[in-house]
């Protein structure tokens, strides 16, 4: 099971953080799928931190956060990059493809939509713009108002 499944985004993303900032103070190898250490807050408290790979659910931390529950903090988080640097960089790459599809995609998107109103006639043009006017957010009519009506 991958470690991250089972973390939410905020908590990889905080604890990417942490290992980048060397906020793992030292870590210690207990068997082939645990392994403990000590992580420091932004503050500097110190949090026992214990991981294992195998089941992350059973991982500890003594934070307010995740003590006494199965969650997957940012601690426990900063500690697996830590113990294994080469998942923090595929974080990384997978991070950064994300983004780049997503500007692709935006950017197809863009494209189409420009194709799309440039092909609307002249009456077409006038129900999308008074659809967009009434049916989207008040500030979309106020803009349009103060915009256009009250130069």
């Amino acid at each position: 099971m991958n470690f991250f499944n089972s973390a939410s985004a905020q908590s990889v993303w905080r604890g990417y953080y942490c290992f980048k900032e060397n906020k793992v103070l030292h870590y210690e190898k207990v068997d082939d799928k645990t392994f403990y250490g000590v992580v420091q807050d932004s503050e500097g408290k110190e949090y026992d931190v214990t991981i294992d790979i195998s089941k992350p659910k059973r991982s500890t931390c003594a934070c307010a956060h995740a003590e006494g529950t199965r969650k997957i903090c940012k601690h426990k988080c900063a500690l697996y990059f830590a113990v294994f640097p080469e998942k923090a960089d595929e974080f990384m790459r997978m991070v950064e493809n994300a983004q780049e599809e997503s500007e692709r995609r935006r950017e197809e998107l863009d494209i189409a939509v420009r194709k799309y109103i440039y092909g609307l006639n002249k009456q077409q043009l006038r129900d999308e713009l008074m659809w967009l006017v009434y049916n989207s957010g008040e500030w979309v009519f106020d803009k349009f108002v103060r915009d256009n009506i009250e130069r």
